[in-house]
């Protein structure tokens, strides 16, 4: 358990990746220059004005489209990028 935004800065700081739903943590890991598996609601506007800045984010988005969840994301997208990205880390 993280009692900050700081405690969870130094987790993603030590960590080879982060896998998150769309919140700020995804940010902090940007700013670390971490490979991101990030799942999103289906919103390409919100996503338009907040995307992550970083070459290194894969995202998952959600068969809402609603765009307000991330009811119905693909786990066997994540796992396929998951795989994809671990074999990067490990060159």
């Amino acid at each position: 358990k993280t009692e900050s935004i700081l405690d969870a800065a130094v987790l993603v700081k030590k960590s080879d990746l982060l896998l998150s739903v769309d919140t700020g943590v995804i940010h902090v890991a940007c700013a670390f220059d971490k490979p991101i598996i990030g799942i999103y609601p289906n919103d390409p506007n919100t996503l338009n004005l907040f995307r992550p800045i970083t070459k290194k984010i894969e995202m998952v988005m959600s068969s809402d489209y609603t765009g307000t969840s991330i009811a119905g994301f693909s786990k066997e997208e994540v796992l396929e990028k998951l795989a994809v990205m671990l074999k990067e880390i490990q060159k």
